[in-house]
């Protein structure tokens, strides 16, 4: 876990991102507002629990992860994860959107404009991951 030098963070953020130039540049715009970052890229079809014991959220990414996505989360969602999910996509398709809403994740849009992540991880309720 990387956070800035002398400080302790925020909130720990786990990213899931397959793309590691995407990756970095959350990774890079979290870190300087303050996130302790925990990244890691995520292979279709892993699970994503590794990151959620480290981690007080998790920010998913659906660009590579196949068509299974919405079912894989829904399994994932409960013990395995255990931590608010915002989940990044360029196409929010109805399977998506209805686990998501099912489940209390966030859905965030891609491209990524703005403040709109840093927005939605800092409103994001205070839940410690374990040992933090």
């Amino acid at each position: 876990m990387r956070t800035p030098a002398g400080t302790a963070p925020q909130k720990v953020v786990a990213l899931g991102v397959a793309d590691e130039g995407v990756r970095t540049a959350i990774a890079f715009a979290l870190e300087t507002r303050g996130y302790g970052i925990h990244a890691l890229a995520v292979a279709r079809g892993s699970r994503p629990d590794h990151l959620a014991s480290e981690a007080d959220c998790l920010v998913l990414d659906c660009e590579g992860r196949g068509s299974n996505f919405p079912e894989d989360l829904a399994r994932w969602w409960g013990v395995e994860l255990g931590r608010p999910v915002i989940v990044l996509t360029s196409t929010p398709g109805l399977p998506l959107l209805r686990v998501c809403v099912e489940l209390g994740a966030q859905v965030i849009e891609k491209p990524l404009l703005g403040e709109t992540l840093l927005k939605a991880i800092a409103g994001l309720p205070e839940i410690k991951a374990p040992g933090r």
